[in-house]
């Protein structure tokens, strides 16, 4: 499952990696089909990894959250 929120819009779904690709799909998007797009590695944040993704949508910057 995932969840993508900005200051307008809440988005729920499920995310997928499909061969070298990060995918998320959401039933609210894109009719459901998938948008896929890279993983860049970029400067660490003090002590937190830090990552991009995009695809034809979006930039997303992000830490990962270890959920226990």
């Amino acid at each position: 499952r995932s969840v993508f929120r900005t200051s307008t819009m809440l988005e729920t779904g499920t995310a997928f990696v499909d061969g070298n690709l990060l995918c998320d799909q959401s039933d609210s998007a894109l009719l459901g089909r998938p948008r896929c797009g890279p993983i860049y590695r970029t400067e660490p944040e003090g002590n937190e990894e830090s990552y991009l993704y995009l695809n034809a949508h979006k930039a997303l910057r992000f830490s990962p959250v270890r959920s226990d």
